[in-house]
């Protein structure tokens, strides 16, 4: 009788090897059930791809917006622009710049009578005030004899002492350098000494202009003075800077 038939098993020899794995087979044996049960790659692919055809991108699903079109719309967009425009032409008319038509031939040669001119406002705020020789266009009062605003040439500032003598114009004892004139005035003035918040004011066409020298209050005050004249713009023979 045999080692084996009498169920005598040699230690050395080689045991199967499903027996050998003991429990890892059994895992083994989950792993490919697991396996079976999940879809294959391109059954998952196919998945996928019908639901993003069944959920398209959601701008799709947003209503598209009212077309602008027909004559309410048009007239809404003029009006708009109508309105914009004019709320900045009042702004810059208020705070920024004006335009002013010469009434007079005083401010020859520098500028002649029915010059288009533009002023700006803002030089003379936040405490800011005209400087000696600057244009200026003021607020006529009844003293000045016409309706219209005046332009004038600041030549006294507050506390400065003015003279007209020998054709020349002194503040302070010093003559005037003038080279914008257009004759030299014929008349004697002063001196006098310009107040606080107070201007003299003179034109350049000296022996033919309304001005300080000929008003029965001669000083202009600030709040009279509306702006600093920087262009003439019309006629084109005139147009240019003024200085």
């Amino acid at each position: 009788m045999t080692e084996e038939q009498n169920g005598i098993t040699r230690p050395d020899e080689e045991q199967p090897e499903h027996q050998l794995a003991g429990e890892p087979e059994v895992a083994a044996q989950v792993a490919v059930q697991d396996t079976d049960t999940a879809a294959p790659p391109k059954v998952a692919a196919d998945m996928y791809m019908q639901q993003a055809k069944v959920v398209p991108y959601a701008k799709h699903n947003q209503p598209k917006p009212a077309e602008r079109s027909g004559f309410k719309y048009l007239l809404k967009d003029i009006l708009s622009v109508v309105i914009s425009a004019v709320v900045i032409a009042i702004v810059l008319k208020t705070f920024v710049l004006d335009s002013r038509i010469v009434p007079t031939g005083s401010m020859v040669p520098t500028i002649n009578e029915e010059d288009r001119i533009i002023m700006l406002k803002f030089p003379y705020y936040f405490g800011n005030t005209p400087a000696r020789q600057d244009v200026v266009v003021l607020a006529a009062g009844p003293e000045f004899g016409v309706k219209e605003d005046l332009l004038k040439r600041v030549i006294g500032l507050p506390g400065d002492t003015v003279e007209v003598t020998g054709g020349k114009v002194y503040v302070n004892g010093t003559a005037l350098v003038e080279p914008y004139l257009n004759a030299l005035p014929n008349y004697e003035y002063g001196p006098v000494t310009v107040p606080d918040h107070c201007y003299f004011m003179l034109g350049d066409n000296r022996n033919n202009s309304n001005d300080s020298h000929m008003w029965q209050e001669p000083f202009v005050p600030f709040s009279s003075i509306k702006g600093k004249v920087v262009l003439c713009y019309w006629p084109l023979k005139d147009f240019g800077p003024i200085k």
